[in-house]
């Protein structure tokens, strides 16, 4: 392993008085794949994780989708996370998703560190 991204954004909304955490963690192996996984932790829950080669193009983003729950029951909400590398920063963008939801589209971004 090359290179590890820990990303984070804890949300609070107050109109539904729901807080998450979203974690995305991007690991780079040496020969350029890519390790990626995504948790939503509070409550909603879920976790997904993507394994790509070097050559694919989600491998330059670490790209990861969670599909959330709450108790055990899905929500039909989910967040798609990319991670976003320049030469200055980095953190990760996670775009949500709930069809006829009016927050459908809504991008978080997430505070990364990098080891």
């Amino acid at each position: 392993m090359t290179k590890t991204h820990d990303c984070l954004r804890f949300v609070h909304i107050d109109t539904d008085m729901t807080s998450f955490s979203i974690a995305h963690i991007v690991n780079v192996m040496s020969d350029g794949s890519v390790i990626s996984t995504c948790h939503l932790e509070g409550v909603l829950q879920g976790s997904g994780s993507s394994v790509f080669r070097g050559d694919q193009p989600e491998a330059q983003t670490g790209q990861c989708t969670v599909h959330a729950s709450a108790n055990g029951t899905p929500t039909g909400e989910s967040w798609t996370l990319d991670l976003n590398a320049t030469k200055y920063r980095t953190d990760s963008l996670g775009t949500y998703r709930k069809q006829g939801s009016p927050q459908d589209g809504l991008v978080y971004a997430l505070a990364c560190s990098t080891r």
